[in-house]
């Protein structure tokens, strides 16, 4: 009989997965808030009852995006979807010893729900942790002790993910600039190697675009704008900001890192989102006593989606320059990680397909 597990059993959610992992109960009017609940832990794989620990404390930045609910962003209706996810490894002529990996997940946003249906976890899988980075980007820590020659070894998971479309605000005319020394708005106002933004062009030409703008909204509204009509979207190698704005072309993700990067130097906290097959972008403003401050997504390509997100996808990771601790720079995007001794490495492979099923329950 098909198991339905919460998602709240993170510890359950073992190994080599590497798809959506989100904690999230969300009220069709609420909010967005500046990062994602926390994930309680368990360390249940079988049928018994599962003791989850107690919820960690909540961010103030959480709190205040909660506290007035009707001025934020509005979620809509969920649009649900059916995925199999999971990894393999296939160890090589020789024992692999000590194997190490990191596996990232996407975190529990809220706009953002998954339930795992179905679970495909060996019994003798070693020891499986999660750990958070920066931006609310989290992994899966995971360690064999050792996989025997020729062995294969897969993890999967059936998940029933629901994503919500979200709507502008009833009144945007009373939003501003939060304090950039506000811990909320600091981290999303600093500079990347893909958001370049502190050049005098680049301040120059966020300058001009927010000149005699009536408030913080239009603000963003007309570099919005100027993005999406003055940056040709031409398939090439990724190129930062300022080679973004120089060249006045680039990929869609070049396109989405020169609005963050326009918005920060306007004083504005802007991020990225990689969410499966497109990358848009979220700014932050506050409300007038700068006390709340609110994600609003924006997509810089195709649609027009402004303070708005009429097609949802699933999000994999919010903001970019994350530190990992196995790596010596920052990353753009938390990819998979694997480290091992022996005289063979074993090959590690990932896999994340929808699922198309017209007879499968609907969970509520």
């Amino acid at each position: 009989m098909t198991r339905i597990i919460p998602i709240l059993n993170l510890a359950s959610v073992v190994a080599i997965s590497i798809a959506f992992t989100f904690v999230s109960s969300i009220a069709h009017s609420q909010t967005l808030p500046e990062t994602p609940a926390p994930i309680s832990q368990a360390s249940q794989k079988n049928d018994s009852a599962t003791k989850t620990s107690k919820p960690s404390k909540k961010s103030s930045s959480l709190k205040d995006a909660t506290e007035r609910p009707e001025i934020g962003a509005r979620l809509g209706q969920p649009i649900i979807s059916k995925w199999k996810v999971g990894a393999v490894i296939r160890a090589g002529s020789s024992d692999a010893l000590n194997v190490f990996m990191t596996i990232p997940f996407p975190n529990n946003w809220p706009e953002q729900t998954v339930t795992i249906v179905e679970e495909n976890i060996p019994l003798d899988i070693g020891n499986v942790a999660p750990r958070q980075l920066d931006s609310g980007v989290q992994q899966m820590v995971v360690q064999f002790p050792v996989v025997r020659p020729r062995e294969i070894i897969e993890v999967s998971y059936h998940l029933e993910i629901r994503n919500r479309t979200i709507a502008q605000p009833a009144d945007t005319t009373i939003f501003v600039k939060p304090k950039s020394s506000h811990r909320d708005a600091k981290p999303h106002l600093v500079t990347s190697k893909n958001v370049n933004h502190q050049n005098g062009k680049m301040r120059k030409q966020a300058k001009l675009l927010i000149k005699d703008q009536p408030n913080a909204w239009a603000e963003v509204e007309a570099i919005y704008d100027w993005t999406r009509e003055n940056i040709e979207i031409e398939p090439s190698q990724f190129h930062n900001a300022s080679l973004t704005l120089k060249n006045k072309s680039g990929t869609n993700e070049d396109k989405t890192f020169l609005f963050v990067a326009l918005c920060r130097s306007a004083k504005i906290p802007a991020r990225i989102v990689f969410a499966k097959g497109l990358a848009y972008a979220e700014f932050m403003l506050a409300d007038e006593t700068r006390r709340h401050h609110y994600w609003f997504p924006c997509n810089v390509s195709g649609v027009r989606d402004f303070g708005s997100l009429s097609e949802p996808r699933v999000i994999l990771q919010k903001g970019d320059g994350i530190k990992v601790p196995e790596k010596k720079q920052r990353q753009k995007y938390v990819a998979e990680f694997i480290s091992c001794q022996g005289k063979s490495r074993p090959r590690f492979g990932t896999f994340r397909e929808e699922i198309f099923d017209d007879d499968a329950e609907e969970l509520e």
